[in-house]
């Protein structure tokens, strides 16, 4: 049935043809699985960058994540963003509430004492 399909009709007819027309397709698909791997790394650079700057946020060496993310990653990284600045919204509060009550070492000793 192979031999069929080629054309051939014979055993060795076309042989060599075939034979350059497989390698030709075994290159072909060689070069298209390099470039599929490149394409998902290059996609996939955004996603590293956006992980590395969240461990960044997690050890404290930035208060928030930056910008030029592509649309796909922009809005999530603008809604951590919002989280982080809420968070520290109500970090300041809790602050500020913690220093106007009596007894904590936001008051002033004469205020204490007298």
């Amino acid at each position: 049935m192979r031999n069929w399909l080629r054309g051939g009709h014979g055993k060795g007819e076309n042989c060599s043809q075939w034979t350059a027309i497989d390698s030709a397709g075994t290159v072909l698909a060689a070069g298209l699985a390099g470039a599929a791997i490149v394409q998902v790394l290059g996609g996939l650079r955004p996603l590293n960058r956006l992980r590395d700057e969240l461990a960044q946020l997690r050890e404290g060496r930035r208060a928030t994540l930056d910008d030029g993310y592509p649309s796909e990653v922009q809005p999530v990284v603008d809604e951590l963003n919002a989280v982080l600045a809420r968070n520290a919204e109500f970090v300041e509060r809790a602050r500020n509430q913690a220093g106007n009550k009596p007894g904590t070492c936001g008051e002033d000793a004469a205020e204490r004492d007298g």
